[in-house]
């Protein structure tokens, strides 16, 4: 997965200038991360676009989530960029987008979470 990639399909999804977005890119990095965490193997050539678009999608539900609990105020600040607090109507998109998202790469990916704990 290439992290330009993800942060241009991010900047898109949250129409946010790569300048403007320049603080959020963490976002983008960390789910890219557990994005490469998920996958039972390395990405093929052909997959690469629904992997990088999840990753994306995920870095969109974290702003949402970051946007719905930043504090008191009705907006944090990250960097220059400041970010209003979300509605649940934004947040509630962004977690389908990202569920349809993961959905689209399950054949590629693992179950983590998944523990045998005997017979």
């Amino acid at each position: 997965m290439d992290i330009e990639w993800i942060f241009d399909i991010f900047c898109r999804l949250t129409n946010l200038d790569k300048s403007q977005a320049a603080g959020l890119k963490f976002l983008c990095e960390g789910a890219m991360d557990y994005v490469q965490f998920r996958l039972a193997a390395p990405v093929e050539r052909e997959n690469s676009c629904r992997v990088s678009f999840a990753a994306a999608a995920l870095a969109c539900y974290r702003l949402a989530l970051l946007g719905l609990t930043g504090g008191s105020g009705s907006e944090i600040k990250i960097g220059d960029l400041t970010v209003k607090k979300a509605g649940m109507e934004r947040l509630q998109a962004a977690e389908s987008l990202c569920r349809e998202a993961f959905d689209a790469i399950h054949d590629l990916t693992v179950d983590n979470q998944f523990a045998f704990k005997g017979v």
